[in-house]
C-alpha cells in the first residue's frame, strides 16, 4: 500500500510540476534556452503522467471485470437428461 501512495505522490508532484512548467512557458519572458529546456521537462513529465494514468484506467477496468463477473455467479446448468424433476415438468406439459 506505500508503493501505491508513493506512486500517487509521485503523480502528483509531476502534475504539480508540469503545470508550474507551463504557466512559466505562457508567460513568454523565457530567453530561448531556457523555455526550450523547460519545453523538454514539460514533455517528459506529460509523458509521465500519461503513462500513469493509463496504467491506473486499466488497473481499474481489470477489477470492475473481475467485479461484475464476481456477480454474475456461475451460469445455469443446462436442461440434461440427469435433471429428474425438469424433464418429470417437460414431459407433462408435452402430455398436456
Amino acid at each position: 500500500m506505500s508503493e501505491q501512495r508513493a506512486g500517487e505522490a509521485n503523480f502528483e508532484s509531476e502534475l504539480e510540476r508540469l503545470k508550474e512548467v507551463v504557466g512559466k512557458l505562457e508567460t513568454g519572458e523565457l530567453p530561448l534556452e531556457e523555455s526550450v529546456s523547460l519545453f523538454r521537462e514539460g514533455m517528459g513529465l506529460a509523458k509521465s503522467c500519461r503513462k500513469r494514468l493509463a496504467e491506473a484506467r486499466h488497473e481499474i477496468e481489470t477489477l470492475s471485470r473481475e467485479d461484475v463477473a464476481d456477480m454474475a455467479g456461475p451460469d445455469p446448468k443446462p436442461l440434461g437428461d440427469d435433471e429428474p424433476e425438469q424433464q418429470s415438468l417437460l414431459g407433462r406439459e408435452m402430455k398436456e
